[in-house]
């Protein structure tokens, strides 16, 4: 899937540009063609973002199988400490959640403050209406990742 055709550095970063958006609106057949063509799976945006990273937090996470079998490592953080999981969860997407995890995602990572996937995963379904997809998403942290309680990262503590 991923390109052996050597290319010039300009050429190289219109297809990552393009990537990005890709990932960002949902793309898979354009993220394929943009792999085969040459883009870097895991390039990094001016905020250490990667097109997984933008599939999870924008793309609804359409994308992210394309990107994860073209080699996406699912656990990047941006340079404020968040990860695509981290996005997945605070969105209570189960299905992007179950897939990053699937794929080797660190449920107990956490951001700058110490608050890990779960701890937003179960936030979010007090905030709003998604209840119900809060507890899939909840489900699927706990059932798919092995959470050591004994860690700080501060869990389900709601300040």
């Amino acid at each position: 899937m991923v390109s052996t055709t050597p290319l010039g550095r300009k050429k190289r970063d219109q297809l990552n540009k393009a990537l990005f958006t890709a990932a960002k609106t949902g793309n898979p057949a354009l993220v394929a063609q943009l792999l085969v063509e040459g883009a870097e799976a895991d390039t990094l945006d001016t905020d250490n973002r990667t097109p997984l990273y933008y599939a999870a937090r924008w793309g609804g996470g359409i994308a992210l199988p394309t990107l994860l079998s073209a080699g996406a490592a699912p656990d990047t953080p941006d340079n404020a400490g968040l990860t695509p999981l981290y996005w997945a969860a605070r969105k209570a997407n189960a299905p992007v959640v179950t897939l990053l995890l699937e794929a080797g995602a660190n449920a107990s990572s956490a951001d700058k403050k110490g608050l890990s996937p779960l701890y937003w995963a179960s936030r979010i379904g007090q905030l709003t209406s998604t209840q119900t997809r809060s507890a899939k998403t909840v489900s699927a942290l706990l059932n798919l990742s092995l959470i050591h309680i004994s860690e700080p990262t501060r869990l389900l503590s709601i300040s």
